[in-house]
């Protein structure tokens, strides 16, 4: 990749701070030209993205073919649409490789910030983007069962050595330490992940999205090494690799496992908020490395060849500071992004003011935010990898992490 990832150190805070309270004709800039006829892709009708085209002097509004996926309608030269709604992850990335997405770096002034980015939106995990207007985002963490943790005289976490001993703990107190939905593969994949960036950081993380570290590395086994022993001490119960992430939340929900793993977006479905909490993945003692976190994020992208780039991006600038407010509701429109309408829109959205606090502190403690592993892969790469994080949790194979990790490296070769 021409560039390394970079830090958002302190700079998280004062970015989400200008996203939310800039306008696009702030910063002394030049106001952009809202004029011009604009088309634009959405994985569904958004209404409130045309009310806000209308709003701010858009000439014309029309929505793109959703036949195909919003990368393959960028390939479509005849009739690409200006504006996209796009997910970081691999296809962001490709994307942006080929020169299908518009450099936001001249319009600098216009854009919330001084016209940056946060500088760890990256298209593929490793190279600094300046292509997308963030709208949603989701971290992941930790739901946890407050009574069973106080009944087993444990505190929330704190540091991964802390984590490791709570499910020592819960395990000798008869107390299922993790629920895992595995049958879909990435909620195993998101522990994994996790194994890896508090054992080797998120530097390293990023080198195994990108290429540049096999699944087959000696810390890769190792991170796969660890799984395996929480496998294999029964942290993660019965049957994992026949239940998905919902049935993992309902156990935590009920009392009968401790934590499970999910991306803080799974509040929406809990039932029984006073028996649960959401807490970071802890990091601190006994973790390496730049502390990585899961981002799930999608934001606008403007065509590289838009004749109206200048509309398109005012259309982007200005419904991401209204708060995207056609993606309440959606899987990413969660709380890490307050929006004027976080009041009204509260049951719909799911969140809680400790859910939303949770979430601004993991963004502020992220020094290496990553895609979802599955994300980061191709279609054939994540089919694979789901697969096989299914199969090392089948109570009848019982693989060892060598031998994951064997097939894991085989099937990225393959593809790539």
């Amino acid at each position: 990749m021409r560039n390394q990832s970079r830090s958002i150190d302190a700079s998280i805070s004062a970015w989400l701070i200008a996203l939310l309270c800039g306008v696009f004709l702030s910063c002394g800039a030049k106001p952009l030209d809202p004029s011009g006829a604009i088309t634009a892709w959405t994985p569904k009708r958004d209404a409130r993205l045309e009310e806000t085209a209308n709003s701010i002097g858009v000439t014309s509004f029309t929505e793109s073919d959703r036949s195909v996926g919003w990368l393959a309608s960028l390939r479509q030269e005849e009739s690409a649409p200006d504006l996209v709604l796009a997910e970081w992850g691999r296809d962001f990335g490709s994307a942006a490789a080929e020169g299908l997405l518009l450099d936001l770096a001249p319009y600098g002034k216009n854009l919330a910030g001084g016209g940056k980015n946060p500088g760890w939106i990256t298209d593929t995990g490793r190279e600094p983007a300046s292509r997308m207007v963030p709208a949603a985002l989701s971290t992941w963490g930790l739901i946890y069962n407050k009574k069973l943790l106080e009944d087993s005289g444990i505190a929330p976490p704190e540091s991964w050595k802390a984590l490791e001993a709570s499910f020592r703990a819960l395990k000798a107190a008869d107390v299922t330490p993790i629920a895992l939905g595995a049958s879909f593969g990435w909620p195993a994949g998101a522990w994994l992940t996790y194994i890896d960036m508090r054992e080797n950081g998120g530097d390293e993380h990023l080198k195994l999205l990108s290429g540049e570290r096999s699944f087959d590395s000696r810390s890769m086994v190792a991170a796969l090494k660890t799984l395996e022993n929480w496998r294999d001490l029964g942290y993660f119960g019965n049957a994992s690799d026949a239940q998905n992430w919902a049935d993992a939340l309902n156990a935590v929900v009920a009392g009968r496992a401790a934590f499970t793993l999910v991306g803080a977006s799974a509040w929406a479905r809990v039932t029984n908020r006073d028996a649960v909490a959401f807490m970071p993945v802890p990091a601190g003692s006994g973790s390496r490395g730049k502390r990585g976190e899961i981002v799930n994020l999608q934001g606008y992208a403007v065509r590289a060849s838009s004749a109206r780039p200048e509309a398109a991006l005012a259309l982007a600038l200005a419904y991401a500071h209204a708060g995207a407010p056609g993606l309440t509701g959606d899987q990413y429109r969660v709380s890490a992004f307050p929006a004027p309408s976080d009041a009204e829109d509260t049951a719909s959205q799911g969140t809680a003011d400790d859910l939303k606090s949770t979430e601004r502190k993991i963004l502020a403690a992220a020094r290496r935010p990553v895609p979802q592993m599955d994300r980061a892969m191709t279609a054939q790469e994540a089919y694979d990898f789901n697969r096989f994080m299914t199969g090392f949790f089948d109570a009848q194979k019982r693989e060892s992490a060598e031998e994951t990790a064997a097939k894991l490296a085989a099937a990225i070769k393959r593809n790539r």
